[in-house]
């Protein structure tokens, strides 16, 4: 009787599992910009700059996603300055939704430490995520991916579905 051999561990796939990459809960800070208006709504430029220096410094998190709760209409230099004053306490800044942040952050993380082990190799994206992620965000990690991979496929090593082959060099 032959041995099991498992093919999968055997062949030269490289699975992306996009779990790996997720920061830990600890680690992103929210911060709602309607915390720093007067009564919720309105923007007074001076309490607003000292309001955002101070709550800068409180913040112990690496990562910070600024959203906005407010009814009020907000000029965008306000989301300019959050992220200058957020920048020189060395943090990451992300403007938006927490899923914005955590798709930013994704894409960031694979870019950087991914593809850097890359040479031009057939790519597996893990699927069945516990995170639940955009359209949109899986159509950029395939263009990212791209550059970088003979076959990018979905699912499980096992189980896949082909989604990019490199056409063959003549």
């Amino acid at each position: 009787m032959e041995p099991i051999v498992n093919k999968v561990t055997n062949s030269a796939l490289v699975t992306l599992d996009l779990e790996d990459y997720i920061p830990k809960t600890g680690d992103i800070y929210r911060l709602d910009v309607v915390d720093g208006l007067y009564e919720g709504l309105i923007l007074r430029e001076k309490e607003f700059r000292a309001w955002i220096s101070a709550k800068a410094k409180e913040i112990i998190q690496p990562i910070v996603y600024v959203s906005n709760t407010s009814d009020g209409i907000l000029p965008n230099w306000v989301f300019m300055l959050v992220s200058s004053v957020l920048n020189k306490e060395s943090k990451q800044v992300f403007i938006g939704s927490e899923k914005d942040c955590l798709e930013a952050i994704l894409m960031k993380r694979v870019d950087q430490e991914f593809l850097s082990t890359l040479k031009s190799d057939k790519i597996v994206v893990k699927g069945c995520a516990k995170v639940e992620l955009t359209q949109e965000f899986y159509g950029r990690l395939v263009q990212l991916l791209i550059p970088h991979a003979t076959s990018i496929m979905y699912g499980e090593p096992c189980s896949t579905v082909p989604i990019y082959k490199a056409q063959k060099k003549p």
